[in-house]
Formats: structure tokens, sequence, C-alpha cells
């Protein structure tokens, strides 16, 4: 399968917008083959695109700046079913990404560079009968991920080895369902040349180790109406931007300075929903809260890159909360038409 896309610059009310053409062709080929225990296939995946992004306003580059991508990936995807009771399946999966990104300045000059090469595998073993009342998933991951930067981007090139083991189990009785699912996680990143290292920075190399888990019982209070609700707790390791990053980001007008110091984010949650189904209706109802320890994010320093003359983001973590709904109706009022209406609400704030 093939596309290619071709637009010109947007139209306003108050006339042409410039710089906002956009130009993306996909390449895309897959083989596979299917047996009787199992099936093995293979895929490729190419996405180009240049497009461009206005400027002249407050919080865009003056003259705008135009963005080129390259993205290629290469999927390979396997299963075998195993022929006993006690062992369902085995899964394995393996992707090749190839990344190449740039940020051009008005005057043609490369502002930023971003290339990424991420190899990754997942395993995943299903246990159990397969009988509909219970079911086990043991995981285990592992990538390794190598990150260079270009330009007047001074992130050090950094490679990144992570992996994870997980486990879900879910058992069923009558009208009553659990769930429940755990997870760890590592992460080793070695920054490579260094210009803060050299300057008395110290070593700059991180180590993380994160856990996360969840439980969620769910009950049918009748044949039209179900409930349930979730708890959870989870980590989440810092990315090398979030540590290490040190330079422009003229895609969003910002120069961007990360923490090598930052410690995992972590979060505690519960959510619970309410569904009713009756014929020809579908409602859903949800609501969470999250409270979060050492939220990642970008903030405004108040201060300048002179050199480039843009505004310094610094990441940093804060305490947050996070409480928001959702709720969605879906309705057929005939055999071929399905109307849809959701709204959602999210409240966020620094604790």
């Amino acid at each position: 399968e093939t596309t290619y896309r071709d637009t010109r610059n947007q139209q306003t009310p108050i006339g042409e917008l410039d710089n906002t053409e956009i130009n993306t062709n996909t390449l895309i080929a897959g083989v596979s083959y299917a047996g009787e225990r199992g099936y093995v296939g293979a895929s490729f995946d190419q996405f180009n695109t240049d497009y461009g992004i206005p400027g002249g306003f407050i919080g865009g580059h003056p003259n705008g700046a135009d963005i080129d991508i390259l993205r290629r990936v290469f999927d390979a995807n396997a299963s075998y079913k195993f022929e006993g009771e006690s062992l369902d399946r085995l899964e394995a999966s393996f992707a090749r990404t190839h990344y190449h990104h740039f940020e051009f300045e008005s005057n043609g000059n490369i502002g930023a560079e971003f290339l990424f090469h991420d190899y990754r595998g997942d395993l995943s073993l299903h246990v159990g009968p397969g009988d509909g009342r219970s079911k086990t998933i043991l995981g285990a991951s592992l990538s390794h991920y190598e990150l260079e930067l270009g330009a007047f981007v001074f992130t050090p090139p950094t490679s990144q080895l992570s992996g994870t083991l997980s486990a879900y189990h879910e058992a069923s009785r009558e009208r009553f369902e659990l769930q429940v699912a755990g997870r760890y996680a590592f992460s080793f990143l070695n920054p490579r040349d260094s210009e803060r290292a050299r300057e008395g920075s110290g070593d700059l190399d991180r180590n993380f180790h994160g856990w996360s888990a969840a439980v969620s019982p769910l009950v049918s209070i009748s044949d039209r109406l179900a409930a349930g609700f979730s708890v959870s707790r989870s980590e989440r390791i810092p990315t090398i931007e979030e540590l290490y990053n040190e330079g422009p980001h003229l895609a969003a007008y910002t120069f961007e300075v990360g923490d090598a110091t930052l410690r995992s984010e972590r979060s505690f949650g519960l959510e619970a929903f309410l569904h009713y189904r009756n014929q020809g209706i579908d409602l859903l109802a949800t609501g969470f809260w999250s409270e979060y320890a050492n939220f990642l994010t970008p903030r405004n320093t108040g201060d300048i890159n002179f050199a480039l003359l843009l505004p310094i983001y610094a990441i940093d973590g804060v305490d947050a909360r996070f409480l928001g709904s959702e709720f969605r109706l879906a309705t057929r009022p005939a055999d071929r038409l399905l109307a849809e209406i959701g709204v959602s609400y999210i409240h966020a704030e620094n604790r």
C-alpha cells in the first residue's frame, strides 16, 4: 500500500496562512503465513513528511519553521498455540525503528536535528485453558534505544537499555470478575561526550528501577447494568529528553532544558465506572482521581536564550492532582444508523 498527499497553504477568513503546506508519502508492505497452530508475519512501514509551521505571532517562530521527518519501521510477529490445557499460546514480536527529524529555520539553516534507532522485542505467554473463566498472561520485553542530536541541540548522544517483566490475571465467577496486574521496569541510560560532564557535572549515567500494579473488580448488577472500579499505583521512568535535553525545539518555539537528577514520576489512581446497555442504547459514565508525586512537565523559567531568542522551558517534577469524568452515549435509531455523543472534563492542579 502506498499513499501520497500534497496540500497548499491554508486559507483563512483574512487571507492565506503562509508556510502551512504539507507533503506526505507512505509505503507499507507485509507478508504472513498462518498454520494450524499459529502464524508468523513481517511488515515494513515508511512514513515521509515535509510540512511548514507558520510564524509571526506570539508564541511562534518569527518567520516560521519547516519540518522534515523520515520514519522506517520493520516489524515481525509470531504466535504458537500449545496442545495442552495448562499453556494456551506463546506470542513474540520484534520491531526496529529508524527516525530522522530536521527542523529548518526560515533561512534554510538546520536549527535542530534528531536521529534515533530503537530495537524492541516482546514475549508473552498465555497460561490457562482458555475457557473464558480465567486467564493469565506473563510478559517480558527488552529494548535498546540510541539517540543522537545535532545542529543547535546540545543534548549528548545517549543509549538506553530498558526492559520489563509483567503479569496479568483475570478470573470470573457468575456475575463477578477480578482483574489484577503488575509490572517491573528498569532502564539504564548512558550519555556520551557530554559537555556538561566535562565541565564538572559528574557522571550523568542513570539507572532506574520501578514497579506498577493495579487491581480492578467488576460486577454485573443486572443483565443491563455493570459497574466496577480500579485502584492503581504506577511509576514512569524519565525519558532521555527529560533528563538530558539542552537545545531549541523550533516546532514549539522553545529552548528546552532537561534535568539529569530527576526521579521517576509516581502516581496513585482511583477510577470507577457505570455501564448501562439496553436495546439500541449504550451509556458509559466514568470518573477518575489521580495523585502524582513528581509529575514531570516542562515549565517556563521566565528566562530567554539570547543566542536564539527562545524562551527557556525546563523539566521539573511537581506534585499534582488530576480529577476527571467522561460520559459516552451511543444509540441506534435505525438498523443502518448509529449516533454517538461524548463529553469529558479534566481538572488538574499543582498541589
